[in-house]
């Protein structure tokens, strides 16, 4: 694609073909464009729409790795408990190895190869201040003891070695009258969680739906207000509930884990069970997006600041990381009362954690704090 020009449903566009056929640019006009670029955003950058999130500095760094051992072998020579644990082979899923201020995954390939990524606060982890990135990047995969293990005799394929910084984005429009940006073309925020998926089919068959009715003869001024308001809405309650200095406790295991479990719980309670058990489909509404969805955004964004402001609590005290050792995670899927019990237990450990706070602010008042102590990533969490 070449140039856009945009008019009330009447617009121009200028494109080459790409396949290898020779021949000047050529333009077509068309009642809608819809802007499908990914993180290229062509036409939300050419609309000055786009602004980065700078109230979430994460950035990532990825490759592509040969001969990576296996996990289940490793925990298979490893202690009994950490073994007898498993109840699939870890080798055939996605590992995510979390500390604090960054998490990375390893997710197998094709071929026996496997993708390994770190994505990291830049306020708390600088792998992206170095002069060499690759050796920043491979220092910090060997600093954890499991992921070195698994990385003994393996070999990055240098050539595929990417980074993205910074990662989060968002358009201050998502539609006008006959355009639209759907998925990355108009905003991403963090891939934990992977939401970009659901993202992108929200935001399709919602524009979708207001085409088929502009061009059935339907007036949809007000229906193009809505959707605006409504995914700008789910976006910046999205962050703030989920993402906002999340990467502050991610070294803690009970808080990430409960944050999880509530979090997943909420998930399936509104978005899954709903459309599999009623709707018969997934409706277009993007998560948190309704009005009426402001007590579990408020819920969980009260939980994000008490985790965040527990896990400091923690690090003042000398004590990141100590409730880490030992630990899994019970979460629970079906579309039935299995939800409700991850939020029960979700909860549960908030409690636990809030009640553990109390005695680190009475441990504060008998001695002065210490430094916050350094602390690689640890545990892991199953996709």
């Amino acid at each position: 694609m070449r140039e856009v020009e945009l008019g009330a449903f009447d617009h121009r566009v200028t494109f080459e073909r790409l396949d290898g056929s020779a021949g000047a640019p050529e333009t077509v006009t068309c009642r809608w464009v819809l802007d499908a670029t990914g993180r290229a955003t062509f036409l939300g950058k050419r609309l000055g729409l786009i602004d980065r999130v700078k109230e979430h500095p994460t950035a990532a760094i990825w490759g592509r790795w040969e001969n990576v051992r296996h996990i289940d072998d490793v925990a298979a020579r490893g202690a009994s408990s950490l073994a007898s644990g498993n109840v699939g082979s870890r080798r055939l899923s996605t590992n995510h190895y979390m500390g604090r201020g960054s998490w990375t995954w390893f997710i197998p390939l094709g071929h026996g190869e496997t993708s390994i990524g770190v994505v990291f606060d830049t306020r708390l982890v600088h792998l992206d201040r170095g002069t060499n990135r690759e050796q920043e990047y491979l220092r910090f995969l060997q600093a954890n003891p499991l992921m070195a293990e698994l990385l003994d005799g393996a070999r990055l394929r240098s050539e595929d070695l990417r980074t993205y910084h910074p990662l989060p984005y968002v358009t201050r429009q998502y539609m006008g009258d006959g355009w639209a940006l759907l998925g990355d073309a108009a905003a991403f925020l963090d891939p934990y969680y992977s939401p970009g998926l659901d993202h992108a089919s929200f935001s399709i068959e919602a524009t979708v739906e207001i085409v088929k009715a502009q061009t059935s003869g339907e007036e949809v001024g007000r229906r193009i207000a809505e959707h605006n308001e409504t995914f700008l809405r789910s976006y910046h309650r999205f962050f703030r509930s989920i993402y906002q200095d999340k990467y502050f406790y991610m070294g803690e295991h009970d808080l990430l884990t409960a944050s999880f479990l509530t979090e997943t719980a909420q998930y399936y309670i509104f978005v899954v069970i709903p459309a599999y058990r009623f709707l018969g489909k997934f409706f277009w509404m993007p998560v948190l997006g309704p009005k009426p969805a402001f007590l579990s955004y408020h819920l969980m964004r009260l939980q994000n600041r008490r985790f965040k402001a527990l896990a400091l609590a923690r690090a003042a005290a000398g004590e990141a990381g100590r409730r880490n050792d030992g630990r899994r995670i019970k979460a629970l899927y079906n579309l039935e009362l299995a939800p409700f019990r991850m939020a029960a237990r979700g909860l549960k450990l908030w409690l636990l954690a809030e009640l553990d706070g109390l005695r680190l602010a009475w441990k504060r008042t008998l001695r002065p704090p210490v430094a916050p102590q350094a602390q690689e990533p640890t545990g892991d969490i199953r996709g």
